[in-house]
């Protein structure tokens, strides 16, 4: 899993709380059917909304849209289902995280 976020001068690097997290947040589980995505570390379940069912020729699109008290917060999940290995993208917000699917 490889993580950054969205520096003051535009770049992409870790954060002090993603530096933190990073020895328990290690995976996470997108139960497709239900399209519930839950950190290994077990936090509360995060409910997303597919956009695009994944297949061998296009990947699954799924976000998650919440307003907060000063902003609204959007995260979107996005894997490559037609490539070997399933490569994923995970946007929360401002922090990224990549990597590959163990299974789809």
């Amino acid at each position: 899993l490889t993580r950054g976020a969205l520096t003051d001068d535009g770049r992409l690097a870790p954060n002090n709380l993603q530096k933190s997290l990073a020895s328990i947040q290690t995976q996470f589980l997108y139960d497709d059917s239900t399209q519930v995505l839950r950190w290994e570390a077990g936090n509360e379940p995060w409910e997303y909304r597919r956009l695009q069912e994944g297949s061998t020729q296009n990947g699954l699109v799924a976000v998650r849209i919440y307003p907060g008290t000063s902003q609204t917060v959007v995260d979107v999940l996005r894997i490559k289902t037609y490539l070997k290995n399933w490569p994923f993208m995970l946007i929360e917000g401002d922090e990224v995280y990549t990597g590959t699917c163990k299974r789809y």
